[in-house]
């Protein structure tokens, strides 16, 4: 701190001590005397006013609930001339264009001496260049002025200021210091108050104070500090209402519970709170929004008689009691108030649940059993709650608790037809399910399978149901040592469930050959067939399946067919090989269940080959020569080629052979 500042402080310390009329070394007097009329400081004895400069204004009041003046530098309109003053209103609020009024701001001004009310006003630049032209101090009612200086030059010091709500005051250890300085505050509120709340603005700027309980500490910044606490009565009694209504201006709050469900005839109602204003107003209104309760004093109390109690637990349209009022913050109302006895201070319980917190504010000494929630968390079970003290009260400090869970397990139980099948399976919650082996088909009777199983483990015990269907139905296809047979089924059948055999379709016919084509999957009823492999079921099918376009094959499914024509073939085997015979010179005899070709759109002859298309490859014979004059050749379609070409695989005497 400078030489100067440290005699200016020193002087501010005098000042204190002689009282009101001692002048800080820093501050020039402007205007003394006693005054209820309009004062006018000639711009002679302002001089040259700085940006940031300190007017302070010393008065008495007359009438604490109606008094007014005005500030008007040498009367011009010029803007905004004050930094700040603690929220008193600005401007033409008043009809006093540029002017500074005040009205009823006793909670802006600091008490300097007996009786004697002082408020700061801090310039800007358009102030001080206002302010250095003159002023006049408007005295509109109920003050006497009493003084008026300037502080044009704070060095490079910067001062602290206080303002105090309720009853309790904020002391600083340096109420003057440069940028940088740590200050050190006291709290120290009046018998009977706790502190609410305190803050500090440089500004318009937030400080941040550090401490707890009764001392704060800050950093000074580079301008004047103005520390603000609220001290408010401790609620005494049963609490029946805690929260923050502030009625800055006409407010209305309905209480959403009906808090005074237990008041009884001659109980004591007290309401709670700090006014911010010199005229504030508070009531307490009945559900029919009937006032019950006035207060413009914090020591007013209520008696609560019958016809009271009557009015404050009827609920009407729904509606119970609400507070009703204008600049008065309401903390608490408490029922049946005793003499002395003083509510437990409140900490801070921080409650996590599963990576969620909440906090409460709760008394010391109170039960925790009685304050903390159901812990709860889906498929595990509350063990402990870590950091709860052993005697399970609240500490005289903040306190933070987590609850503990442990997993759960649940069980699948399996159920056959309602037979339970196996044993319960057992797995935690989240854990990833493998279904049970489904049981084989028994007698006749196809297994449906298992009802949805989850992929995981959910948080409750699962029941899997499954049952046998009706039997399954097949059609047998019978086929001989030969290996191949015609067919035809009145069912439509799924072959894409069998593996012994492969079904074909006639495509195809040349002069002397039919090739086949291969089908699979659903083939409807009534397809005429040629099967190859081994006999086996065939499953009867759900649906009906399709039907091959093109098949020249027709089935016999109700009764056997007798054929004679030149135009109709069955199979036969000749020189130890399945081929298709004409019926032209005798009558054949087709069964129920088989199948015959039908060539009428052919040149034929009177035997045709078959030429299956999965031939092995391996059956394939090679011609040495390219041009073999004697062979009749055929491509894989029977179609007789008439110049085979090198590289190509043709039919030569019911063989598979590559043309070189």
């Amino acid at each position: 701190m400078t030489t100067k500042n440290i005699f200016r402080t020193l002087l501010m310390a005098v000042m204190l001590l002689v009282g009101a009329d001692s002048v800080k070394a820093a501050e020039k007097l402007l205007w003394s005397g006693s005054q209820n009329t309009n004062v006018t400081v000639d711009a002679s004895e302002i001089g040259s006013v700085s940006e940031g400069a300190i007017l302070r204004i010393y008065f008495t009041i007359d009438n604490q609930y109606n008094w007014q003046f005005t500030v008007c530098p040498n009367g011009h309109f010029r803007g905004s001339y004050f930094a700040n003053w603690n929220g008193a209103n600005w401007g033409d609020d008043n009809g006093f264009q540029d002017c500074s009024n005040g009205y009823n701001t006793l909670n802006d001004a600091s008490e300097v001496g007996t009786g004697v009310k002082m408020i700061e006003l801090e310039m800007t630049a358009l102030g001080a260049e206002a302010l250095s032209e003159g002023l006049l101090l408007k005295i509109n009612s109920n003050i006497t002025a009493k003084k008026i200086t300037l502080e044009s030059d704070s060095g490079s010091g910067y001062s602290v200021k206080f303002t105090n709500y309720g009853s309790g005051a904020v002391t600083a250890d340096k109420t003057e210091a440069e940028a940088g300085d740590q200050i050190s505050l006291t709290i120290a509120p009046s018998a009977g108050y706790q502190l609410y709340s305190i803050s500090a603005t440089a500004g318009n700027n937030d400080i941040t104070l550090s401490g707890s309980g009764n001392t704060r500490t800050f950093t000074m910044p580079a301008g004047r500090v103005t520390v603000t606490a609220y001290f408010v009565p401790i609620a005494t009694g049963e609490v029946l209402w805690e929260g923050y209504f502030d009625t800055g201006s006409w407010q209305r709050k309905y209480i959403s519970d009906n808090i005074f469900a237990g008041i009884n005839e001659g109980d004591t109602l007290c309401v709670f709170g700090f006014n911010t204003s010199s005229n504030w107003q508070f009531e307490l209104h009945d559900g029919n929004n009937q006032q019950r309760l006035y207060m413009n004093s914090l020591s007013a109390v209520n008696i609560v008689n019958a016809n009271m109690v009557n009015y404050l637990t009827t609920a009407v349209n729904g509606n119970y009691a609400s507070l009703f009022g204008q600049n008065f913050v309401v903390t608490a109302i408490t029922l049946k108030a005793k003499q002395g006895e003083i509510v437990a201070p409140k900490h801070t319980l921080t409650i996590s649940i599963d990576g969620q917190t909440t906090t409460k504010q709760v008394a010391e000494g109170a039960t925790l059993a009685t304050v903390l929630p159901t812990a709860q968390k889906t498929g595990y079970t509350f063990t402990v709650w870590s950091g709860l003290p052993s005697d399970g009260v609240m500490p005289a400090s903040d306190l933070t608790v987590t609850a503990q869970f442990a997993i759960n397990s649940y069980t699948i139980t399996y159920y056959v037809d309602g037979v339970q099948y196996g044993d319960a399976e057992q797995y935690e919650y989240g854990a990833a399910v493998t279904p049970k082996a489904a049981p084989a088909d028994q007698d006749g009777k196809v297994f449906s399978g298992w009802s949805p199983i989850p992929a995981t483990m959910p948080a409750y015990n699962v029941n899997v149901d499954g049952s046998f269907d009706k039997a399954a139905e097949y059609v047998q296809a019978t086929i001989g040592s030969a290996g191949y047979a015609t067919f035809c089924s009145n069912k439509a059948l799924d072959f894409s469930k069998v593996t012994a055999l492969k079904a074909f379709i006639a495509k195809s016919v040349s002069s002397d050959a039919v090739a086949l084509e291969q089908v699979t999957g659903v083939i409807a009823a009534g397809t005429g067939l040629i099967l190859k492999g081994s006999s086996a079921n065939i499953p009867v099918a759900d649906s009906e399946g399709t039907t091959p376009s093109g098949n020249m094959l027709k089935g016999v499914i109700t009764n056997d067919r007798y054929l004679q024509s030149d135009r109709y073939y069955v199979l036969a085997y000749i020189d130890g090989k399945a081929q298709f015979a004409s019926t032209e010179s005798y009558i054949a005899r087709v069964r129920v269940g088989h199948a015959f070709l039908d060539a009428s759109n052919a040149s034929r002859g009177m035997r045709l080959r078959i030429i299956f298309p999965d031939d092995e490859t391996t059956g394939i014979a090679a011609i040495a020569g390219t041009n073999d004059a004697t062979a009749v050749v055929y491509d894989l379609s029977g179609r007789q080629v008439k110049s085979p070409k090198p590289g190509n695989i043709y039919i030569i005497n019911n063989k598979k052979v590559l043309w070189k």
